[in-house]
């Protein structure tokens, strides 16, 4: 589970590089490049001091749904098992999530989770710290 959060995190600071392959077509593509549907613009890492995120494990019930909310800074889903619809709720937009693949919801804007095909779905949670230097709680 260590090395499963360390490559998450690692994926969200570093993007672009490790994560590029080349398709078919000979063009690089990223596999968090499906995640731009739902995602503010690009949030630059601080270039100074130190990066707080954390990191929670939740389950969404077979059929239900998180809480709408809010958050104040970007949070990054990533599925363990199960399949989960994230949808905006201030633009419509939906992204259907499968095992092994993440999601972001955008800062400041009204976010929905809900677990798909009738299964639980288990998840990991991971929210950047806000300005006031407080981490976002599930």
């Amino acid at each position: 589970m260590k090395f499963l959060t360390f490559a998450i995190v690692a994926a969200i600071a570093l993007p672009g590089a490790a994560l590029a392959s080349t398709s078919g077509h000979g063009q690089a593509t990223s596999p968090l490049s499906s995640l731009a549907s739902l995602t503010a613009p690009t949030t630059a890492l601080p270039t100074e001091g130190k990066v707080r995120m954390a990191v929670s494990q939740t389950t969404i019930p077979a059929g239900e749904s998180l809480p709408e909310h809010v958050q104040p800074t970007l949070r990054y889903i990533y599925v363990v098992s199960g399949r989960v619809r994230v949808s905006n709720l201030v633009t419509g937009e939906q992204q259907e999530i499968n095992p092994g693949e993440m999601a972001v919801e955008a800062e400041g804007q009204l976010h929905i989770a809900t677990a798909l095909d009738g299964l639980p779905a288990d998840i990991l949670l991971i929210d950047g710290a806000a300005a006031d230097g407080a981490v976002a709680q599930p």
